[in-house]
């Protein structure tokens, strides 16, 4: 059976073509020009078939070889799934550049973004604030309860296909994670382990948790391992007996600081070669002015350019190669546009394509080439995702390929605060689809209630409040929302 479109490209230029067959859908066959579709017809008549032994030909006829394709082919693919219009979008975006081609270290000039699980269990139920890597197992760490549909109390592992929970967890968020030989060591705002007692650091060998030396009095926001030494940073001021501003090192046995330390805290660390890297809420590292990123080469502090634009902080690291990537609610690097995640190369500030849409990039780490995000944001480039995402060579692939669907929320949702860190106000978005009691109050770390911002019943549809920080203290608070059966908290920064 033939199927003709009224897709014309003789006009002497050249253009991406795309066709997707759904043989069970009446319109399943989609013609796209330049990555939109222009056209689509009814498959459903002829089944078929994956077993033909027939050729494939493509610029004639495939019973034949006849009425030849008068013009030029480059880059044809073909697929064993029938790829969305986002991924054909994300394909022609490439241009004339092609896909993957070699750039220097990096040996793919284009990537995209895909989620992590099934379309309908893909991520987290909250906000993810730490990855780390071992062997081909993605360790999550952040504020949720469940992973893939499954029980996780704040720490979660991905094996490539599934997740799965570290025994019964921790009782409060991780804000950090990092690999030592085969132990995971986990940091954040926390007291117990598993059901050992651990003050904000503690470590997974595979099977149970322990604590590290006495911890910190503060919370662990990073991780970062030179050698054999583990660097902590934060926001705290000692380590075990010592005392250390926002950052501080464990040689196995001690606790000791690191130079002067920084004027604000620290949310992630990272290493290349010999030298540290800090990213954080700060305007200075020792005596450097150093805007929300600096470098610590063992001896003295120093800047990065003009760093990240200030009134956002900087919330992860990641390295690939001699680069330095970096995550936060920004959307200035250097003095170019960057939404949430920008590249260091050691001497310019670069964007990840259109980066993501909203919130926070709260965590990225790198398997091989490709570089994963996780952070409060639902769509990473032009592909959903919902908290966590990868940046890769190629076309997106979701780890289930079945159909997917954008469809407005249908369920309670209550957005991360905007702006996040914030002075003195800032706007929390939720969601109601039913009539019924919403309560949404504010919290500090200790779990006291300081405010409520929502106490009433509510009719169903979207909703927005202000909530005015001016009479609290600079730190880490959390929002809660409570209606019908349904809880969700997010973690806030208040800087002052």
């Amino acid at each position: 059976m033939f199927y003709v479109s009224s897709v014309q490209v003789a006009d002497g230029n050249w253009h991406h073509i795309a066709v997707t067959v759904d043989r069970t859908d009446p319109s399943g066959i989609k013609f796209y020009k330049d990555g939109i579709m222009i056209s689509s017809s009814d498959p459903t008549t002829n089944p078929g078939t994956i077993t033909a032994i027939s050729p494939l030909r493509i610029g004639t006829l495939s019973f034949t070889v006849g009425d030849m394709f008068k013009g030029s082919l480059d880059e044809i693919e073909l697929f064993n799934r029938v790829l969305t219009s986002q991924e054909i979008n994300a394909i022609f975006a490439a241009g004339s550049a092609g896909k993957c081609k070699p750039n220097g270290q990096d040996t793919c000039l284009t990537k995209v973004w895909s989620s992590l699980g099934s379309e309908k269990n893909n991520g987290t139920n909250g906000e993810v604030y730490a990855l780390a890597v071992s062997g081909t197992d993605i360790y999550v760490g952040g504020w949720f309860t469940t992973a893939g549909g499954g029980s996780a109390n704040y720490v979660a592992k991905w094996n490539g296909t599934n997740w799965s929970a570290l025994g019964s967890g921790l009782n409060g968020y991780v804000d950090a994670l990092t690999i030592i030989g085969t132990d995971l060591y986990a940091g954040g705002n926390f007291t117990i382990a598993g059901s050992v007692s651990a003050n904000h650091v503690a470590k997974w060998n595979g099977t149970t948790w322990s604590a590290l030396g006495s911890g910190i009095n503060g919370t662990v926001n990073a991780f970062a391992v030179i050698g054999t030494d583990l660097y902590a940073g934060g926001s705290f001021s000692s380590a075990g007996s010592v005392s250390a501003n926002s950052i501080a090192k464990w040689d196995g046995s001690n606790w000791s600081a690191l130079g002067t330390g920084t004027n604000g805290y620290l949310y992630d660390l990272a290493v290349i070669g010999t030298d540290l890297y800090v990213g954080g809420a700060f305007s200075s590292a020792g005596s450097t002015s150093a805007s929300r990123v600096a470098k610590w080469n063992g001896t003295s502090w120093s800047a990065l350019g003009s760093g990240i634009s200030s009134g956002s902080a900087v919330t992860a690291l990641s390295v690939m190669g001699t680069d330095l990537y970096v995550g936060g609610g920004f959307t200035t690097a250097g003095s170019g546009s960057a939404n949430r995640i920008a590249k260091w190369d050691g001497t310019n500030w670069t964007a990840l394509g259109t980066g993501m849409n909203q919130y926070y990039v709260n965590a990225l780490v790198v398997m091989g080439g490709d570089l994963y995000a996780g952070g409060a944001f639902t769509t990473a480039g032009s592909v959903n995702a919902n908290n966590i995402a990868k940046y890769s060579c190629g076309i997106p692939t979701s780890v289930d390929d079945g159909k997917r669907t954008d469809t407005l929320p249908q369920q309670f949702l209550m957005e991360q605060n905007y702006p996040n860190p914030f002075n003195p106000t800032s706007t929390i978005r939720y969601i109601i689809p039913q009539k019924g009691f919403v309560k949404i109050s504010v919290y500090d770390v200790l779990g006291r209630e300081i405010s409520v911002l929502v106490n009433e019943e509510k009719n169903p549809g979207q909703y927005e409040i202000i909530f005015d920080a001016k009479e609290l203290s600079s730190g880490i608070y959390f929002y809660t929302i409570r209606a019908a059966g349904f809880t969700q908290s997010k973690k806030m920064i208040l800087m002052k």
